[in-house]
This record gives structure tokens, sequence and C-alpha cells, in this order.
């Protein structure tokens, strides 16, 4: 099959345990004869600071999807309903979860804790700490929730009574992400294959975690990488190298560049 377009997460995929981009990872994809397109959780320039390392010009996905871009051009942009956001941070005001708040290009926290400076250690972005109650959140495209391990799981359980009216997926064993109803990587991979008007058949997804899967099973060829947790390993195809092993690198070797 000659595959025409790849889709691929960054955080456990793309880039290594050190949330750095390998050398091989970059050379393979900067020899790319097809667009390459990063599907993530993160905020854009959180995004493009790899991007444009890499040197490619293709759309850019996101917050899972609900915000992608290609240059100036908006393709998409859904936002949490502000009386949900709300109601959200009034939720977890009094539990031991930590919440950012995302729109567009800014994050916003209300104190700077061990979570938010974790983050900002990762993605190498500091946020602005504001009072929510003051700020205008009218356009929000994500909520992150981060907790301990300890009090995740029951912190997840209390936002069931918003499931219909948002999208909640854990994207680490202590993150839960908040966007959009509607909003999913496959939602995003649908826009994109539209952008360039190609089918699902001709693309390659690859990913490492729950919120990957709904791409993984929406393209031609979806494969996880080998440090994916057991129970998606156990159903989709999955490569015998992690991030740390350039999964990547040799996943697009043996199927686009037929090393």
């Amino acid at each position: 099959m000659n595959y025409k377009i790849v889709f691929c997460d960054l955080d456990g995929t793309l880039l290594n345990s050190n949330h750095q981009l390998s050398t091989s990872n970059a050379n393979t994809i900067k020899n790319l004869p097809v667009p390459f397109i990063a599907v993530s959780a993160r905020m854009p320039k959180g995004i493009t600071c790899f991007t444009d390392q890499l040197g490619i010009d293709c759309p850019i996905c996101a917050y899972n999807g609900a915000y992608i871009f290609h240059h100036d051009r908006i393709i998409n942009n859904v936002t949490i309903p502000y009386h949900l956001v709300k109601d959200i941070a009034a939720a977890l005001k009094d539990t031991t979860a930590h919440l950012s708040i995302y729109q567009s290009d800014e994050w916003y926290i209300e104190k700077n804790d061990i979570y938010s400076q974790n983050e900002a250690q990762i993605t190498n972005i500091t946020p602005s700490v504001v009072d929510f109650s003051k700020t205008d959140l009218s356009n929000v495209n994500k909520l992150l929730v981060i907790s301990s391990l300890d009090d995740i799981d029951a912190i997840t359980a209390s936002l069931q009574n918003y499931r219909d009216q948002v999208t909640i997926v854990k994207s680490k064993p202590d993150y839960v992400e908040i966007m959009p109803k509607g909003t999913s990587k496959q939602e995003a991979i649908r826009l994109i294959l539209e952008y360039y008007s190609l089918e699902a058949h001709q693309a390659i997804a690859i990913g490492d975690n729950y919120n990957d899967e709904p791409m993984i099973g929406a393209v031609g060829r979806g494969i996880l990488l080998a440090n994916a947790p057991g129970d998606l390993r156990a159903i989709y195809e999955t490569s015998q190298y992690t991030n740390d092993q350039d999964g990547v690198s040799k996943i697009l070797e043996q199927l686009i560049l037929k090393k």
C-alpha cells in the first residue's frame, strides 16, 4: 500500500521519555514524501516548537483536534461553553485536582503548584497565573485536570455528570483532558483527510495511549508503540519498539521509505 499521509501523537510517541525529539525520528520525518500531521493534546506552541524544528509545512491538530490550523488559516476551532467551564472549575475547587485552562494559544492556572511546574518543564511553556473568576474564559478549547494516582479516578468519576456535554478522556494515568463535545483525534483525522482530499485507507496513524485510540482505529494502518498500555496492545497492531527506541522512525522507514 502506498500511504499518502501520516498522523502522529507527540508525547509518548514521537517524543522520547524526556519529551525530546530524537535525531533518528527527525531525520526520517524530514525525508518523508507525504504530509506528516502532529495530532496532540498539547497547545499550539507546544507543538510548533517541534514542527518548526522539523521544517514541515502541514496543518497542526492541537487539543486533540479542537483547534486545527495551518499558518493563519483556522481549519477547526471548537470551544467549551462558558457555563460548563465555570461549573467544572467550581466542582474541582475543593478537591486535590490541579486545573489548567487553555484557549487558543494561552494557558491559564490559578496556582503554580507541582503539577503546573511539571507540565511547564515538559512543554517548556510558562502559564499565566490568573483569577479564573476575573478572566475571559469564553473561548476555552481544553481543560486539563491533574491529580495524584490515588485521587484521579475518584475525581474523574465526579465529572461523569458532564459526559453528555463535553468529551472526557484520560491521556496519562494522572491526566484527564476535558474538551468540547465531539472532539477526538478521529474527528481531527476526518477534517485533515478532507483538507487534503484523501481517504482513510491511505493514512497511517501512530500513537501510544487512550486518547490515541480513536485515530488508531480510523485509518488504513493504525499502530501503537510498545510502551502503550497492555489493554490497548491486546486490541491493535503494535510495534516492537517504544518511543525511546525511535519507534516512529522504524515504522515510517518500513511503511513509507521502504528501507
